[in-house]
């Protein structure tokens, strides 16, 4: 029986040698597998982590692009503007010296005829003047200046001083 206990107890010490054995080979695989498992982990947060970081850069780079667009159509906007502005002013500025010229033209000749006119009423008043003169006078004499006595009829008298004005005097006497 001793034998017999003996070989229990080796066949004891050998399964527990045996299951100590396959317990630490299952630790070992575990382990293993938590670290292979712990660097997958760790590899999957890092791809994740690039790929998050592409994202975002990709997505900064159009924006920023989208922003540099955008300021550029407002500066092109702002120019187009500008040159509009400065058209509409010098068209402005030519329609008003148009204008003035012209305005400038129609007073001249408004001038000129007002001119001729007062030139043609003082030669009219003058040739008035002097049939009136050779009518009352009964002369035709250059001498504007005389004073002359009228008689007129029914028998008033009226004392007429006239004085017939030449272009180049300058006063003008009143009776």
């Amino acid at each position: 029986m001793i034998d017999r206990t003996r070989d229990c107890t080796h066949e004891t010490k050998e399964r527990t040698k045996s299951a100590a054995e396959k317990a630490k080979e299952r630790t070992n695989r575990a382990a293993k597998t938590a670290v292979s498992a712990t660097e997958k982990a760790k590899q999957y947060a890092y791809e994740t982590k690039e790929k998050t970081k592409d994202v975002a850069g990709s997505i900064a780079e159009k924006t920023k692009e989208g922003t540099y667009k955008v300021a550029e159509t407002a500066a092109s906007a702002k120019e187009k503007a500008k040159e509009k502005a400065k058209e509409m002013k010098e068209k402005t500025e030519d329609v008003a010296e148009t204008v003035a010229d012209k305005v400038k033209e129609g007073t001249s000749k408004v001038a000129e005829t007002e001119k001729d006119k007062v030139k043609g009423e003082w030669g009219a008043a003058k040739e008035t003047g002097k049939k009136i003169k050779e009518t009352v006078v009964g002369s035709t004499s250059s001498d504007s200046d005389d004073e002359v006595e009228v008689v007129h009829e029914k028998g008033n008298v009226v004392d007429v001083r006239r004085r017939i004005r030449k272009p180049e005097d300058d006063d003008v006497k009143k009776c």
